[in-house]
């Protein structure tokens, strides 16, 4: 019996696509990830790329998997029929990312090994800054006095670079003595004047963590005798920041950087405390930040922060500035 001529052609294609098949060969191993297997503080909208071909010439789809573990039993993202080796991921801050890159020719599968990186953390939030630049001091979020008058009240005041010759950034910075001597810029005797956060502009810690007072700050005073040191609300009392006591000769601008934690609002305050006798050009402040970070997202504590435990308590008396001192609103100096 003959074979219709259609039957025997539709056989041997038949059999030439079985032999095509069997000839097969799977991608390679996807390789050289991007980034690399390790790496750190990547960026939450990072592209991410390998390497990986086929010997056959066949076009390729890639499978992106993410974990949240090595043993990828807990899958928390996915990217399915990628037809390029790469791809835009859209991240978690602060997260290690177990990930593997699956090949497919349409025939066979080949899998990457499983590689992993740990995102940037969360970016800080400012929570409260000044420079100095803009409104003069005090105003509306600062207060100056002198609670020693011995001498005559003298407190601290901004300053602008062509008077005091100094600031970190920008025109001005913040001196500790409005009035000083006779010879011009230097602190009085008997002082003991503080620069504060007024009582209505407490800053808010809840909902933060990490957060960090940072300023800058540059010193000549008599050694021990003379001095200024960073204090911070409790709730009843202004108490001393351990280890913020500047003294002696700085040797230029300082940054200073003292973490804060807690479920309160945070009142700080620079107190400038001189003796009877002997003075120097005295402190200058300049560029104050207070920054924190998400407490959802950020790190863990340290064990050296300073922990603001004032939920609910009274902030401290809003003292006036003395008689000679500025009009307490906000003056712009632009």
């Amino acid at each position: 019996m003959r074979l219709n001529s259609a039957i025997i052609l539709a056989m041997f294609w038949w059999y030439i696509g079985c032999e095509k098949s069997g000839d097969n060969q799977p991608p390679s191993e996807p390789s050289s990830p991007l980034p690399a297997y390790g790496a750190l503080d990547v960026a939450i909208d990072a592209v991410l790329a390998w390497d990986a071909d086929d010997p056959d010439g066949d076009d390729l789809t890639f499978d992106v998997r993410f974990y949240s573990n090595e043993a990828l039993t807990n899958q928390i993202d996915s990217a399915i029929g990628i037809t390029v080796p790469y791809y835009q991921a859209s991240l978690e801050y602060n997260t290690i990312y177990y990930w593997q890159v699956t090949a497919d020719d349409g025939h066979t599968l080949t899998k990457s090994p499983v590689w992993l990186f740990t995102t940037e953390d969360v970016p800080a939030t400012v929570l409260m800054e000044e420079d100095f630049e803009t409104s003069l001091i005090p105003n509306e979020e600062w207060l100056t006095g002198d609670d020693n008058p011995n001498s005559g009240f003298d407190f601290w005041d901004d300053q602008p670079t062509n008077l005091a010759g100094r600031a970190h950034s920008g025109d001005w910075a913040l001196h500790c003595a409005f009035n000083g001597d006779a010879t011009g810029q230097a602190y009085d005797n008997d002082m003991s004047a503080y620069f504060e956060r007024a009582n209505s502009a407490g800053i808010s810690l809840n909902g933060y963590t990490e957060v960090q007072l940072s300023f800058w700050i540059w010193y000549e005073t008599e050694l021990d005798a003379d001095y200024v040191q960073l204090q911070y609300w409790t709730g009843s009392a202004w108490t001393d920041v351990a280890n913020a006591r500047y003294t002696g000769t700085s040797g230029g601008w300082q940054e200073k950087i003292i973490p804060f934690t807690g479920s309160g609002t945070l009142w700080v305050r620079w107190l400038f405390v001189s003796d009877a006798q002997n003075t120097k050009e005295g402190v200058y402040l300049d560029d104050i930040v207070l920054s924190g970070k998400s407490l959802s997202t950020g790190r863990a504590l340290s064990d050296d922060v300073i922990l603001i435990d004032n939920l609910g308590q009274q902030g401290p008396n809003g003292k006036q500035a003395p008689v000679n001192a500025e009009t307490f609103t906000k003056k712009d100096k632009r």
